[in-house]
């Protein structure tokens, strides 16, 4: 994997050597790589540009098009995936479901979400629990402005 340095960094690096400190110097001082440090000093002194160069690493294989349905479907409920994908290979964008999910999490920021389901609970469960409670507390204890259950460890 390539480290990019910004255009200061590089810069800085270039006008320490000019002011006379040397490569290691700056290599240590920056935290660069001494290599790297030399080959931006080759670069300056053969007048060539020190920003990065382009072009490098996978080509995104989202077309604009597909991007803009991406980005308009995050807000809407009950979107999928696996339905944003096969939306966009009925309109012709062969885009992937690991692809779709790769470019909302990255470039996005965007968390999938699955509603947790609330379990019911019927009049029916209430009282029976409400007995169970009742059937095993002794007594109640005031600690501060607190009442607490003091509880018969006893199981019947």
């Amino acid at each position: 994997m390539v480290k990019e340095y910004s255009i200061m960094i590089r810069s800085q690096a270039v006008g320490m050597l000019q002011a006379g400190s040397s490569q290691k110097f700056v290599s240590l001082k920056l935290g660069v790589n001494i290599r790297t440090v030399q080959r931006w000093w080759r670069l300056f002194k053969n007048d060539l540009t020190l920003e990065n160069k382009g072009g490098r690493g996978r080509k995104s294989s989202i077309s604009k098009v597909a991007k803009i349905v991406i980005t308009k479907s995050i807000g809407k409920k009950r979107q999928s995936v696996r339905g944003l994908s096969k939306k966009l290979k009925l309109k012709g964008h062969s885009v992937s479901q690991s692809t779709v999910y790769r470019y909302l999490t990255k470039e996005k920021g965007v968390k999938s979400y699955k509603r947790q389901r609330q379990p019911l609970i019927t009049e029916k469960n209430m009282a029976a629990r409400l007995k169970f409670c009742k059937e095993r507390a002794i007594g109640q204890q005031m600690i501060g402005k607190t009442y607490y259950l003091q509880m018969n460890h006893r199981l019947s």
